[in-house]
C-alpha cells in the first residue's frame, strides 16, 4: 500500500487473496479506491466479489496520508469505497502528527458512509457499552 514510486509486484494478487480467504481469513484489507497507484474502483469491486464468495469482510484503508487531506477528498474516497462494497472503513493516523486522522475528516468519512442520524447516534453512545 505504501509503495508509491517503487516498482514492485501488483498490489492486487487475486491468487494470494483467494489463498488467504480459503485458509479461513475473516477479511481482506486493501487500499481504498484512489489512495494508491492501481487502486481503481473496478479492481476493488473485483476483490469484493472474491471476498463475498468466502463470506468474509472487505476493509478499505485510507492510509497513505489522504486522511490529512481536504474533506472533499476523504468524502470521495469514502463514497467510492462504499460503492465498491467495502464493509469496514479504516482511516489512518496521519493528521497533525498526533496519531489520529484530522477529526473533521473522521466526521466527514462517517457522514459520507452513514449519514448524520447514524453518525450522531454513534458519537453519542457511551464507550462503556
Amino acid at each position: 500500500m505504501h509503495g508509491g514510486g517503487v516498482k514492485e509486484d501488483p498490489i492486487y494478487d487475486f491468487k494470494k487473496i483467494e489463498t488467504v480467504l480459503s485458509a479461513g481469513a475473516d477479511g481482506i484489507i486493501v487500499p481504498a479506491p484512489y489512495t494508491s497507484k492501481g487502486s481503481h474502483p473496478s479492481v476493488v469491486r473485483l476483490v469484493h466479489k472474491l471476498v463475498e464468495r468466502y463470506d468474509a469482510l472487505l476493509v478499505c484503508a485510507i492510509g497513505t496520508s489522504q486522511e490529512g487531506s481536504f474533506h472533499s477528498v476523504v468524502r470521495s474516497i469514502a463514497l467510492h469505497s462504499k460503492a465498491c462494497g467495502c464493509d469496514i472503513h479504516h482511516i489512518g493516523d496521519s493528521g497533525y502528527r498526533m496519531g489520529i486522522a484530522l477529526p473533521g475528516n473522521i466526521w466527514t468519512l462517517s457522514l459520507a458512509i452513514r449519514g448524520i442520524r447514524h453518525t450522531l447516534r454513534r458519537v453519542s453512545q457511551s464507550h462503556m457499552r
